[in-house]
């Protein structure tokens, strides 16, 4: 009897999951499908600050004035480090990228790229704390 309940209650957590898994599944398919550029709000918006970050990293590292010593050295080392998690970062974002298509082929598309959106996620937490570290060894040339 009391097997019987923890598996009942298995089976409820089980379909409260699938649920969950599949309405955020149909949210990501309907922002793919609305969306002009083909990605996910949540896609969108990372790889907005993604291209505004490789900008302001892109100045660190090719146009330091002051010698590449100390504190500018690794300065320009974070921001070479930063460019290349923000390439991998846009190129995992277009890989997602859907190219035309309807309701079936978005929610298809959300599907068969829900695994490649934790890859994005995963980058994305590295980038922001790359920018911390970014943010502090400026704040430190400031001084």
């Amino acid at each position: 009897m009391v097997i019987e309940a923890l598996a009942a209650v298995g089976l409820a957590g089980n379909i409260v999951q699938f649920i969950d898994f599949g309405c955020r599944l149909l949210t990501e398919a309907r922002q793919i499908q609305t969306s002009s550029s083909g990605v996910s709000a949540k896609n969108l918006e990372i790889e907005t600050v993604a291209v505004k970050l490789r900008y302001l990293a892109d100045g660190l590292s090719s146009s330091n004035p002051l010698p590449c010593i100390g504190i500018n050295y690794q300065l320009k080392q974070l921001a070479d480090d930063a460019i290349l998690i923000i390439d991998e970062l846009l190129e995992a974002i277009e890989h997602v990228r859907l190219k035309g298509g309807g309701n079936l082929r978005s929610f298809a598309h959300a599907l068969q790229n829900s695994g490649k959106n934790k890859r994005i996620e995963k980058l994305d937490a590295k980038l922001s704390r790359m920018q911390g570290q970014l943010n502090t060894h400026l704040l430190a040339l400031m001084r």
